[in-house]
């Protein structure tokens, strides 16, 4: 079965900045239609790719506008 691959470019809704992603489309299409969670439909994303997809925003952003993480859960994906 064929599975193309879907490329997506999402600037951040702050600073503007683009970041382009890569996944198989019926994993893309599993998140969007709801019928997965994006780590369980992306997981081959990072993280901070996949805040990026969800929310819009950066990791730097993320970090300006909440602060810096104060344990190493939320440290572990900000600038992945």
């Amino acid at each position: 079965m064929d599975n193309p691959i879907t490329t997506m470019t999402i600037a951040c809704q702050h600073c503007k900045a683009e970041q382009t992603f890569s996944a198989p489309a019926v994993n893309f299409l599993a998140w969007e239609n709801g019928q997965a969670h994006i780590q369980n439909a992306l997981p081959m994303l990072t993280p901070s790719e996949r805040e990026m997809l969800t929310s819009q925003t950066c990791g730097d952003c993320w970090i300006e506008i909440f602060g810096e993480p104060e344990d190493d859960f939320q440290t572990s994906w900000i600038n992945n």
